[in-house]
């Protein structure tokens, strides 16, 4: 049997020596319809993003999570601490609120005050660390805490919201929202997660493969999900403060709420520097997907799909029209999925396989209602996707090895097979290299220049494959091609670094994207959507070419409905009545 690397490999030099005509859907999508910037950038949330995988943990485990203590002022500065008893392990929630000015605020990681400031806290609680955490959370990025601190994890309050929720409250009345408020309705806003080894906090790999939060992305998922729990507290208390008999948010309207977050351009550099990575995520979504597409297409399973569909629908018209010239409007998508909704027929008798509906889907409708079929059919047959799940950490976890015994002949053997993207005409040119990413040394933040007219280039941070690899194969022309690369590397070293990756990731298709990131035409946006679907933000509610913002865990159980069987369709919102 062939592994899946080779499998791959092979897959990719069918296609390049003229093979198009074979089968389009016969399994594993190739890499070149999946690693541009714009066809990642079409990715969805599905059955086992970050957020949904936590949910269903949560929930088949019966999590408790217990408010032990909030002592907060009538402008909710103060504390509060939560208690969280999962099956196997109890975790603490410590957090130190604060009422920050809007003159107070850069919108940047590197502010001395923020809203909220939070650690994840495993094992037996001491009262001695309240001051200490936050004495060393003030310090910023000097601060360090101690082994049993998984994280420390910042939010801001909504400046939509939070306010008006508080006012709406007091008043004995509920928060009303719009349609168009689906992608923004939140009380409060992620502003990063800091753990695996940062600030002293506890490295994944020490989390035992029983810990609640050992599994990928876990603890920065829960603390976004704590932050929601905390939004909706602190405005009831603080309402009550205000107004003794105030009102208390109801279920339906704290299910609508989620956490926000806003990601810029730096993530451009994320998906450069974690190649393996980006190739777990794809091969896993990929595995689940043809996984999905194999069963049979039964009346029931066709029926599920439908449901989804509708509600997806609902959800997407209720937006409006509102969107983002980088990606799909919600009612153009809408109008897509109405198709896919038109072309499932519950009086179809025929049991074959999901295969050739998404085949018509690719021709009839957009990438991005194709990816959104793809999430619900993740969904229909979850109980056959589930076990995947596993995939992330063998994948992620790999090991690469280079070769020092590689010839010149066939390091370029490999480039030119595997690699042959990167010599495209649409990668090549001086447009290609136009920006350049490099470290803020006043935020820390990776941000982008324009060459030849910003400073900094002299400290760019890597983004150009393409670039490397064509001048990497332009220096090996000029060698012997019996040649060892061990020696060739000795004699030229600037060149270790791409040799190495190539070595590496070449038989990993979904390692490496197909555009030039620091090109003209580069809009970060894109793989900021890709990375934030992975980790299931379902609903993007603005973006521009450097910024993506919208919402987790919309519709996500609340704490006291954790001991519930989770519903279906739990992350797709509905518009509550706020009367």
């Amino acid at each position: 049997m062939l592994s899946v690397g080779i499998f791959f490999a092979m897959s990719d030099f069918m296609y390049q020596q003229g093979f198009e005509q074979a089968p389009r859907y016969s399994g594993f999508r190739n890499s070149s319809e999946i690693m541009t910037a714009e066809n990642l950038g079409a990715t969805k949330a599905y059955r086992l993003s970050f957020a949904r995988s936590l949910i269903r943990k949560m929930t088949t485990e019966n999590w408790k999570i217990n408010l032990e203590e909030l002592k907060v002022d009538a402008g909710g500065v103060g504390l509060a601490l939560y208690k969280i008893n999962t099956k196997n392990n109890c975790l603490r929630f410590l957090i130190f609120s604060n009422q920050v000015s809007e003159k107070e605020r850069t919108g940047r990681l590197s502010e001395s005050k923020f809203d909220g400031m939070a650690a994840i806290l495993d094992g037996v609680f001491l009262e001695d660390r309240v001051e200490l955490e936050y004495a060393e959370m003030l310090k910023r990025s000097e601060g360090q805490t101690v082994m049993d601190a998984i994280a420390w994890t910042l939010s801001t309050r909504s400046s939509r919201f939070f306010s008006h929720t508080v006012c709406a409250l007091a008043e004995g009345k509920q928060p009303i929202f719009l349609g168009e408020d689906i992608g923004a309705a939140y009380l409060l806003r992620n502003n990063g997660c800091y753990g695996n080894g940062r600030h002293g906090t506890r490295m994944w790999g020490s989390l035992e493969k029983d810990h609640p939060l050992a599994n990928t992305y876990y603890p920065e998922m829960f603390a976004l999900y704590m932050w929601r729990q905390f939004g909706f507290d602190l405005v009831e208390e603080m309402a009550r403060q205000i107004n003794p008999t105030a009102s208390r948010l109801r279920p339906e309207i704290k299910r609508y709420l989620g956490i926000g977050n806003s990601t810029g351009q730096g993530m451009s550099t994320f998906v450069v520097k974690w190649p393996r990575w980006i190739n777990a995520w794809n091969l896993v979504r990929e595995k689940a997907i043809v996984t999905a597409s194999e069963q049979q297409t039964t009346h029931e399973a066709k029926l599920k799909a439908k449901l989804l569909i509708k509600k997806y629908i609902s959800n997407l018209e209720a937006q409006g029209r509102i969107s983002s010239p980088q990606f799909l409007p919600a009612h153009k998508l809408a109008l897509d999925l109405k198709k896919i909704d038109g072309n499932l027929k519950l009086d179809d008798n025929n049991l074959g396989s999901w295969v050739d509906i998404i085949c018509w889907c690719r021709k009839n409708t957009h990438r991005e209602a194709v990816e959104q079929f793809h999430s619900i059919l993740t969904e229909v047959h979850g109980d056959r996707i589930d076990s995947l799940e596993e995939l992330f950490v063998t994948e992620m976890e790999k090991t690469g090895q280079s070769d020092p015994q590689m010839t010149i002949a066939q390091l370029r053997e490999l480039i030119h097979t595997y690699y042959s993207w990167a010599f495209s005409d649409k990668l090549c040119g001086p447009d290609m290299t136009h920006y350049f990413f490099y470290r803020s040394e006043e935020h820390g933040e990776q941000r982008r220049g324009q060459r030849r007219i910003d400073a900094g280039s002299a400290n760019e941070t890597f983004t150009g494959v393409p670039t490397a690899v064509r001048q990497l194969d332009e220096k090996l022309k000029e060698q012997s091609n019996s040649k060892y690369i061990a020696v060739f590397l000795a004699e030229y070293p600037e060149y270790r670094f791409i040799v190495e990756r190539i070595q590496t990731f070449w038989n990993e298709p979904y390692a490496e994207i197909r555009t030039s990131v620091p090109g003209y035409a580069f809009h970060p946006a894109h793989v900021i959507r890709f990375v934030l679907a992975t980790f299931g933000m379902e609903t993007v509610h603005f973006s521009t070419k450097k910024w993506v913002q919208g919402t987790f865990f919309q519709g996500a159980p609340i704490s006291e409905q954790l001991h519930s069987k989770l519903d279906p369709d739990w992350f797709i919102p509905e518009v509550p009545d706020g009367r």
